[in-house]
């Protein structure tokens, strides 16, 4: 309930934000739902508590030990993301000489807000015409709703996916140096190997040009299938630390492992997946001014493909649509943009659609995926986090 609170509070609070001071406002609602963790005291069976655990591991050694492996053979865990996650070992291992646990995960919600805020106020200035303010508010909004706030206290997962967002903007909507973009791609991979189909995608991407877009979306809908066929060729290159990562991931999430498949949580997911797909379909052919979006939307199209292939396994069907809640905002924007009148209750419709039924569904689904996500914040869904919070809570008036 102080999560759900929280969240409503800051969302709904934009809405009176005047547009010049709303990159000051992100920044503070970043700020303040990521304070939130200074007073949550996570469950031993918690990611966030193992992470804390590594952090005093940390304390007890240098850099130079703890990126060079010299201390693999007596912290497992430490072991664990010198090979498969360097970029993730040193930034845990910078925040561990602050000496307060909390701000590990505070800095790293913080992270988690910024980019992907800046991808609403970027899509803004590429549109090059005036938007009204409630609609940027309202993408400000979706975005905290979506986002499940105790999912970034797993550290990496969704930090990796909303830098990966930032920067495939960049890359594919404002044509930055296309090397320094796949440098960047590199260090998040390394940061979370989640990414690493991400990558796939980006240049599967390159290849529309000698080979069908369908025939691509069926090689991303089989990638997750085909893990049996992959694993092989794999194993030949086991030696290099992201690569074993990477197969003990597999092996985790790819044949039978991970959390139980949660019935209701992967219908939510199902939903949440569809509407994201036909809201870029949406704008990719009905409004013109989504050109400069056309590659930016095929990644998303890709990665829907993939997260359909991997629906029988539900930590990694859950947890894509992470990337898709960021990554399809320019698409959102667009559409009350070009479909929403200056009120959020009358639609534009196109003389060109049929009655107007498909602008008026993806309208509700808008409200319909919010819904759902307001609903397992406060029904529970996403963890208790409130006793969490409370036990903190009391434990800094003691104190």
């Amino acid at each position: 309930m102080i999560v759900w609170c929280s969240v409503v509070f800051w969302g709904c609070f934009g809405f009176v934000i005047p547009r010049k001071y709303m990159r000051m406002y992100m920044i503070l609602a970043a700020i303040g739902l990521s304070s939130l963790y200074f007073f949550y005291q996570p469950p031993v069976n918690y990611d966030l508590y193992r992470h804390y655990e590594t952090l005093h591991s940390l304390r007890r050694y240098d850099l130079w030990a703890v990126m060079s492996g010299a201390i693999n053979k007596y912290n497992e865990s430490i072991k664990s993301y010198q090979q498969g996650a360097p970029v993730y070992l040193l930034y845990a291992y910078l925040i561990s000489k602050l000496q307060v646990d909390q701000l590990l995960a505070v800095i790293t919600a913080i992270i988690t807000y910024i980019p992907v805020s800046s991808i609403i106020l970027m899509a803004v200035d590429d549109l090059d015409e005036d938007i009204a303010d409630w609609k940027l508010s309202f993408c400000f909004f979706f975005l905290l709703v979506m986002l499940d706030f105790r999912g970034i206290s797993g550290m990496r997962n969704t930090t990796a996916y909303a830098l990966f967002a930032y920067v495939l903007y960049k890359d594919l909507v404002r044509n930055a140096s296309k090397p320094l973009c796949f440098i960047a791609y590199l260090a998040i991979a390394n940061f979370h190997n989640s990414t690493l189909i991400l990558i796939i995608i980006r240049l599967m991407i390159e290849l529309n040009r000698f080979i069908p877009k369908l025939v691509l979306m069926i090689i991303a809908l089989a990638a997750f299938s085909s893990v049996n066929l992959i694993l092989p060729v794999l194993l030949r290159y086991a030696g290099i630390p992201m690569v074993q990562s990477l197969i003990v991931k597999l092996n985790a999430y790819g044949f039978g492992g991970g959390s139980k498949y949660l019935v209701f949580r992967a219908a939510v997911r199902f939903f949440q997946i569809v509407f994201c797909l036909l809201l870029c379909l949406y704008c990719k052919r009905r409004i013109p001014q989504t050109k400069r979006f056309q590659k930016y939307g095929d990644i998303i199209l890709l990665f829907v493909m993939y997260a359909f292939g991997a629906i029988s396994q539900y930590d990694i069907f859950a947890r894509s649509m992470m990337f898709l809640y960021f990554a399809i905002l320019p698409f959102l924007l667009l559409f009350l943009k070009y479909i929403v009148a200056e009120t959020p209750f009358e639609l534009m419709i196109p003389a060109s659609s049929m009655v107007g039924f498909t602008e008026v569904a993806l309208y509700f689904m808008i409200y319909g995926a919010m819904a759902l996500s307001l609903y397992m914040y406060y029904d529970g869904y996403y963890g208790p986090m409130d006793p969490g919070m409370i036990l903190g809570i009391k434990r800094l008036l003691l104190n």
